[in-house]
C-alpha cells in the first residue's frame, strides 16, 4: 500500500516497518481522518508492526488533531497493543517533540515509543529492531 494526499505519504514497502511522512501543511478534517483510518488498517494487520512516524516537517498541529490523535489512542488501546511493536517518531523541532509528548501525556501509548532526530537513525532502529537488516532495504528517500 502507497498512500498519498497533500498531507501524508504512507509507505509499506518494508513492511512490518510501515513509514508515515507528513508534509508541512494543515491537514484537512478528511486527510487526518485518513491518516487515522490507515494507521487502523495497519495495526489489524497480520504480526506487529513499527508505526514509523516521519513528522520533520509538521509545523504545529491544530488542537481538534491533537484531541483526535489522543482519542485514537484511548478508544483503540488494545488494538495498538496488539497490532504494534513500536512507534517512532522523527522530529526535528522542539515544538513538534512538546506536542508529541503533550498527547502522550494525554494519552499514553500501550507500547514502546522511541524519539529520533533524523529519519535515517529512526528506520535503521526500526528495521534492526524488526530483525531486518536496513542496508538490504530499498528507499526512497534522498538525504537533505
Amino acid at each position: 500500500m502507497h498512500t498519498t494526499n497533500e498531507y501524508l505519504d504512507v509507505d509499506d514497502s518494508n513492511y512490518p516497518v510501515v513509514v508515515y511522512r507528513f508534509s508541512d501543511i494543515d491537514p484537512s478534517e478528511k486527510d487526518f481522518d485518513e491518516y487515522l483510518k490507515v494507521v487502523s488498517e495497519m495495526i489489524d494487520r497480520p504480526g506487529k508492526v513499527i508505526q514509523l512516524m516521519d513528522a520533520s516537517q509538521v509545523g504545529f498541529m491544530k488542537t481538534q488533531d491533537r484531541i483526535k490523535a489522543a482519542n485514537f489512542l484511548r478508544d483503540n488501546r488494545d488494538r495498538i497493543q496488539k497490532g504494534t511493536h513500536a512507534y517512532v517518531f522523527v522530529t526535528k523541532t522542539l515544538i513538534t517533540r512538546f506536542l508529541i509528548h503533550g498527547i502522550l501525556q494525554i494519552q499514553p501509548l500501550p507500547v514502546t515509543y522511541r524519539l529520533f532526530d533524523s529519519f535515517e537513525k529512526a528506520h535503521k532502529w526500526s528495521m534492526r529492531e524488526m530483525g531486518l537488516e536496513p542496508e538490504a532495504v530499498k528507499s526512497e528517500r534522498v538525504s537533505s
